[in-house]
């Protein structure tokens, strides 16, 4: 879009400059932060050095890795995930500058994880992270540049973009094609003709997410746990569809697996607690069904 063109403008002045970027880049979901930071990622690499895209969740991180191999299929470019349990190996290669991008989640922060040439720092969904965490991420090269995302930046980062201390740029253009959101508030005696609606878009090949606010069963008569909403789904019309869940007890394998399974199309409902928030990157995903949206700010 324009507004990615006049962004991705703003960083080359930033790279070219002779001294370290600190810039945030702002936007709604959707409106192409991610493909802007991977332009920043393929420059400093073209110019000999490594970039690191650190995400809050090992879901996002994973699927950035699926987003850059896709890509830069068939290049020469190394690309590693580092991740909780992530083995020596990979750190040895990412040490000794033979991994040109790193991939991780807050794991990238620890110690045991050293660069040879690093050189820029991308931070996804920036508000989850703690202000130590970024500094100790950027002090892990010489002169790193920092490219900060977020659609809802934290107060301390818009304060830092005010002070001059971070610029501030802002993707302020949806890509073409892009339908408005409709909201709608669902009775529990229209249940039915909601979930009739439901199975019309799924019909029609598009998925649907239900959040729910925590992993076990609540108090009181409304369904608020993943498994218990799941299973009153799965007395419906919908479970011809495949529902699947995702929650943080999950096993990494199994997270992994469900994710597929709803990104691939194999099942078509994703029941999930909040730990979908950030960046979840399924573009027949058409309907969000918010249970007891009360309970969430």
């Amino acid at each position: 879009t324009g507004a990615q063109n006049r962004v991705i403008a703003e960083i080359r002045e930033d790279l070219q400059a002779g001294f370290p970027m600190a810039r945030l880049v702002q936007g709604d979901v959707g409106s192409g932060k991610t493909a802007v930071a991977i332009w920043a990622i393929l420059a400093v690499v073209a110019d000999g050095h490594q970039a690191v895209l650190v995400a809050p969740t090992m879901t996002l991180a994973e699927q950035h890795l699926k987003t850059l191999e896709r890509i830069l299929s068939g290049s020469r470019l190394k690309i590693a995930l580092v991740v909780s349990g992530t083995a020596a190996a990979v750190k040895k290669q990412i040490a000794l500058g033979e991994v040109d991008i790193v991939v991780g989640t807050h794991a990238v922060i620890s110690d045991s994880v050293q660069f040879d040439r690093l050189s820029l720092v991308v931070v996804d969904e920036e508000q989850k992270f703690g202000v130590e965490q970024r500094q100790k991420l950027a002090a892990k090269g010489s002169g790193v540049h920092r490219l900060h995302l977020s659609a809802t930046p934290i107060p301390r980062s818009l304060a830092l973009a005010m002070r001059g201390e971070f610029d501030l740029s802002r993707v302020d253009e949806k890509p073409p094609g892009r339908q408005p959101v409709k909201t709608r508030m669902v009775p529990a005696d229209r249940f039915s003709a909601a979930i009739d609606f439901l199975c019309r878009e799924i019909d029609d090949g598009q998925r649907v997410l239900f959040v729910v606010p925590r992993i076990e069963e609540g108090d009181g008569d409304d369904p608020q746990g993943v498994e218990q909403v799941a299973s009153r789904l799965r007395k419906t019309s919908l479970s011809s569809r495949g529902i699947r869940v995702l929650h943080g007890r999950l096993s990494v394998e199994d997270r992994s697996r469900h994710m597929e399974s709803f990104r691939s199309g194999e099942s078509s409902v994703l029941v999930a607690t909040s730990i979908v928030e950030v960046g979840l990157d399924v573009p027949e995903l058409s309907v969000l069904w918010i249970e007891n949206a009360d309970l969430f700010g």
